[in-house]
C-alpha cells in the first residue's frame, strides 16, 4: 500500500465511504459454490477506491483528481453491477454511478471537509473529466489500473511482484489522440500487464459470472417487487441485505444461488434457460513513442479479438451443489 498522503485523511472515516467496506469487488459471484471464487478473499470497494485515489495522486500529485477517484463508487449499491443486470444495463455498467453528489452533499464529513478545503462537489463527483482517473475502454486508468492489479493477484494470474513492475513502469504521457493517459515505458511489461488484464476479463465476462449476476439480479427485483427489500437496503452493506434476504419467502432462493456451482449451455431457447450479455472487459494499453500492445504484439492482438468476438448468444442454466436443480 502506497503512503496516504494528509489531505486525504479526513474523508476515510466519512459513513458515506465506509460503507463500501462491505460491498465486495466481485459482484456477489464469491456468495456461489464455484471454485474459483468460493472462500476466496478478496477486495472491498472501500479498498478499491483508496487504491484508486492513491494511485491519482501518484501520476498526478493533484488533489481534485484523487478525491474524484476515491469518491468515484461511493454511490455503489450492494453486489456493484449485479443491480445493473437488474436494471438492464448489462453492457455500458454505468447505472450504479449515478448519484454520487447527492451522497456527497448528505454526507455531513465529506461536505463539511471538501468546504474546509476550498473544493467544490461538482469537481470531484465525476471522475470521468480526468482521464488519467477514468477514460474510455480499452484505454488506462488509474480505476483499471486499480481493479486489474489486485484482481490477477486474488484470481492467482499474477504475483505481486509483477504488480509493482507493471506500477513502476507507468507514467502520464500521451497516447495517438492526443489524449493523457497512463502508458507504458517498456514493451516487455505493457505485454505482461496486457495479458494479465485479459486473464481477468475473460473471467469477468465468462458464462457463469453473466449467469451468476443475472440469478442474483433476479432475486434483488424479486425481493424488491415483494417488499423485503427497499432501494434504501442496497445503499447499505451486503451482509446487512443477505440476513433481510435470509429472514424471509426468498431465503431458498438465496440459499440455493449459494449452491451454484457450475453451468450448462445450448445455442437453442430451453425453459430455465437464460441468454445473458455483458460487457467485455480488456485493456490495450499504450507504450510510449511505440503506440498500442496490439499494434506492437501480433499475439496479443489475436488474443483481443478472440475475446472480443467470444459468443455470448448461448443459453445458460446454472448447476447446484447437492441437489442437481436447474
Amino acid at each position: 500500500m502506497m503512503e496516504i498522503p494528509s489531505f486525504l485523511q479526513p474523508y476515510l472515516n466519512c459513513d458515506a465511504l465506509i460503507r463500501l467496506k462491505g460491498i465486495d469487488m466481485n459482484c456477489g459471484v464469491q456468495m456461489t459454490s464455484f471454485p474459483l471464487f468460493f472462500q476466496r478473499k478478496t477486495t472491498d470497494r472501500y479498498d478499491h477506491s483508496l487504491i484508486t485515489a492513491l494511485c491519482a495522486w501518484h501520476f498526478t500529485h493533484d488533489r481534485i483528481q484523487s478525491l474524484a477517484s476515491l469518491f468515484h463508487d461511493i454511490a455503489t449499491p450492494v453486489f456493484s453491477h449485479t443491480v445493473d443486470f437488474a436494471g438492464g444495463d448489462y453492457m455500458m455498467q454505468e447505472s450504479t454511478e449515478k448519484g454520487i453528489a447527492e451522497i456527497l452533499q448528505n454526507d455531513s464529513g465529506i461536505r463539511t471537509q471538501l468546504k474546509q478545503d476550498g473544493i467544490l462537489i461538482k469537481e470531484v463527483c465525476n471522475y470521468h473529466m480526468y482521464p488519467i482517473c477514468d477514460n474510455t475502454a480499452p484505454k488506462l486508468s488509474c480505476d483499471r489500473l486499480s481493479y486489474l492489479l489486485t484482481g490477477m493477484i486474488e484470481l492467482g494470474f499474477g504475483t505481486k511482484k509483477e504488480a509493482e513492475m507493471i506500477f513502476g513502469d507507468l507514467s502520464v504521457g500521451m497516447n495517438e489522440t492526443g489524449e493523457m493517459e497512463l502508458c507504458f515505458g517498456c514493451i516487455d511489461v505493457a505485454l505482461l500487464f496486457a495479458q494479465r488484464a485479459l486473464q481477468c476479463g475473460i473471467i469477468y465476462s465468462c458464462s457463469f459470472d453473466r449467469y451468476a449476476m443475472e440469478e442474483l439480479a433476479q432475486l434483488l427485483k424479486s425481493a424488491l417487487s415483494h417488499q423485503i427489500l427497499t432501494v434504501k437496503d442496497l445503499y447499505t452493506t451486503e451482509d446487512q441485505v443477505i440476513q433481510k434476504l435470509k429472514n424471509s419467502t426468498v431465503a431458498d432462493a438465496w440459499n440455493r444461488f449459494t449452491q451454484l456451482y457450475g453451468i450448462q449451455m445450448t445455442k437453442t431457447r430451453k425453459d430455465g434457460f437464460l441468454q445473458v450479455k455483458a460487457k467485455k472487459r480488456y485493456v490495450d494499453p499504450y507504450v510510449s513513442g511505440k503506440g498500442r500492445i496490439s499494434q506492437i504484439d501480433s499475439s496479443m492482438n489475436r488474443k483481443i479479438r478472440l475475446l472480443l468476438s467470444d459468443d455470448q448468444s448461448f443459453y445458460i442454466t446454472g448447476l447446484y451443489k447437492n441437489k442437481g436443480e436447474k
